[in-house]
């Protein structure tokens, strides 16, 4: 989960459903300093109720990132960062949803949430951010 991120992107598309071709693809500063087009984006079903739109499919990226200002914009939640988790309060929940853990200083999702949107494929561990540098910036551009 990222702070930074302006939106949400995917590196696998195993985890998207309803994948779309853009109609305007955009091009995407990595943090390598290198430029990738996005031209697909699909939904990310965290759980059965908790569905995020438009999450760019951006296979030349090595991580998955949830924007956490997308994540708020889209379901009009209480997102909250204690010690060890992250907690999410939708309105139409009745109590805190854990969606994240504190791993050696960075939050990630709970995988276990997760299912891939092709159900055969397995979802692997390396997919997963386990290190964010602070001079990482990301910029989108339409």
């Amino acid at each position: 989960m990222d702070s930074g991120a302006s939106e949400h992107m995917s590196l696998e598309s195993t985890f998207l459903h309803d994948l779309t071709l853009s109609t305007c693809p955009m091009m995407i500063n990595l943090p390598n300093g290198t430029q990738v087009e996005v031209t697909h984006s699909g939904k990310l079903r965290i759980t059965d109720g908790l569905i995020l739109n438009d999450v760019l499919l951006v296979p030349k990226f090595k991580f998955n990132l949830l924007s956490i200002k997308r994540l708020y914009e889209q379901l009009h939640s209480i997102i909250q960062f204690i010690e060890s988790n992250v907690l999410l309060q939708a309105p139409s929940q009745r109590k805190p949803l854990v969606i994240g853990r504190n791993y050696k200083g960075l939050y990630v999702l709970d995988k276990r949430l997760l299912e891939p949107a092709d159900f055969g494929a397995q979802v692997k561990a390396d997919q997963f951010c386990s290190h964010v540098s602070s001079s990482v910036s990301f910029d989108v551009r339409y």
